[in-house]
């Protein structure tokens, strides 16, 4: 929801993780962005959106791999926590069941 230029989604994205990368100031992805092709990594998507919307929009569903895990990083620590509603009826039990 908050990658900025990429502090975190670039080294996850270097270790082979499926990256989802969103930002709401359009620089930052603009950078994020060329951050990306310097380092050589690709990231399954990397948005400019709000950050309810993407996560409603991007883990409404599980990974197709029983296996896969999620990580959330919310990098914007003054208020990142306003934003964790969002998260409210995100992540339905029986489409998540034995993850």
């Amino acid at each position: 929801g908050f990658c900025g230029i990429g502090p975190f989604a670039v080294p996850a994205a270097k270790k082979g993780c499926q990256v989802f990368a969103n930002d709401l100031n359009p620089s930052s992805v603009e950078w994020l962005r060329r951050n990306e092709a310097k380092n050589k990594t690709k990231f399954v998507l990397s948005e400019n959106k709000c950050a309810r919307s993407f996560f409603q929009d991007r883990i409404s569903s599980p990974p197709e791999d029983p296996k896969a895990t999620i990580h959330i990083v919310m990098n914007l620590p003054a208020s990142a926590e306003t934003f964790l509603d969002c998260f409210k009826n995100t992540f339905p039990r029986d489409l998540w069941a034995g993850r």
